[in-house]
């Protein structure tokens, strides 16, 4: 992802400049570019605080330029599958198991897991344990975090296995086997086309997708915070409270009569 980020943002933006000439200004002007999309952009300029951190580490430059800059107020997404609509992502996959198996899998497991769409691409088969049920050795913003999987899950990942487990990548290159898959964008697209989805429904969407259903389920935000890998409670309260509250009004209607004694 770092080589991506620094190729399609950093090179071409920033490139013509010097280190040592690179000013906040240039960063903030890179950021705003993409303020119509702003988790884009504050990933961008999260990336670009991480390089000139790294400059600074190793001498190249005495003061890191982006150290300053604030993040642009993102908008808390929301999103979750219908029934209807996932009824119809089962349907379309089914349709394209025998000749597109390795995307097909690919959104079964993003769909499953709950892992950011990096996560799961850029994962090997040795951070696999069919034994106790996880996926190991996963970097996050808050360090190293394991994953755990439901039945139907590790299921998948066995399929998968048949067809990928020779090699190191769950989802190899289809270029060079020797490199992992770098993007599904495009059987996604054609997969949001034909279910009926909306253009603005992406891939990261099914983590949130995951979220509210198994905070829907259990009413459990503790353990909702723990699959998703979250370091801290809070954060998964900030996105998720909502849901927790409706769950409690359904919860409290359904113990009503048994609680009533007049």
């Amino acid at each position: 992802r770092e080589i991506y980020m620094h190729q399609m943002y950093i090179i071409p933006q920033l490139g013509k400049h010097k280190l040592k000439d690179i000013k906040t200004v240039d960063i903030e002007i890179l950021r705003n570019k993409y303020e119509d999309t702003p988790s884009q952009a504050n990933h961008i300029k999260i990336y670009c605080h991480k390089f000139f951190v790294w400059c600074v580490k190793n001498g190249y430059l005495l003061n890191n330029p982006a150290a300053n800059i604030k993040n642009l107020k993102e908008n808390v997404r929301r999103y979750s599958l219908t029934d209807t609509q996932l009824k119809k992502i089962k349907t379309y996959l089914a349709s394209k198991l025998e000749t597109h198996p390795i995307e097909c899998i690919y959104i079964a497991l993003l769909i499953g897991t709950g892992c950011r769409p990096s996560e799961l691409y850029s994962r090997p088969w040795s951070d696999v344990s069919f034994s106790t049920r996880q996926f190991v050795n996963i970097g996050s913003k808050t360090g190293q975090k394991t994953v755990d999987l439901t039945p139907d899950s590790i299921a998948v990942l066995k399929n998968l296995y048949k067809l990928t487990g020779k090699g190191r990548w769950l989802f190899p290159s289809p270029n060079d086997s020797s490199k992992h898959h770098k993007t599904f964008r495009h059987f996604w697209y054609e997969l949001r086309d034909k279910v009926g989805l909306g253009e603005d429904v992406q891939m990261r969407d099914m983590r949130h997708h995951f979220a509210v259903y198994t905070l829907e389920q259990t009413g459990d935000i503790a353990t909702v915070s723990d699959l998703l890998g979250h370091a801290n409670i809070s954060t998964t309260s900030k996105h998720y409270a909502y849901v927790l509250n409706a769950t409690k009004k359904a919860a409290l209607k359904k113990i009503s009569k048994g609680l009533s004694v007049i």
